[in-house]
């Protein structure tokens, strides 16, 4: 699953949203909470993780792991569908569908 801040976040967006846990090795998703698709990620895979998210359809979230993340979600999403949850859960950015 990766870090322990990862780990934490992904708890958290699964507790608020009623979400569930997403494992398949392939996929850049973590969280899936109803309609949205939610990649929980640090600075160091943001990049990757929004040319995935950009290839598939519906409502797309980024939720980063800390306050740098969100600051660079926010510079690489800006223009996109993507939306953004910051490390404590709350929408910063709605997602739109294309």
């Amino acid at each position: 699953m990766g870090t322990k801040a990862h780990s934490t976040v992904v708890n958290r967006i699964i507790d608020i949203y009623q979400g569930e846990l997403q494992t398949a090795a392939d996929s850049v998703i973590d969280v899936i909470a109803g309609d949205k698709l939610i990649a929980v990620e640090s600075s160091a895979n943001l990049e990757e993780a929004v040319k995935q998210l950009m290839a598939m359809t519906g409502l797309r979230y980024i939720a980063t792991t800390n306050h740098d993340s969100l600051v660079y979600a926010q510079r690489l999403c800006a223009g996109t569908p993507i939306g953004l949850i910051n490390s404590q859960g709350d929408i910063v950015k709605e997602a739109a569908e294309n």
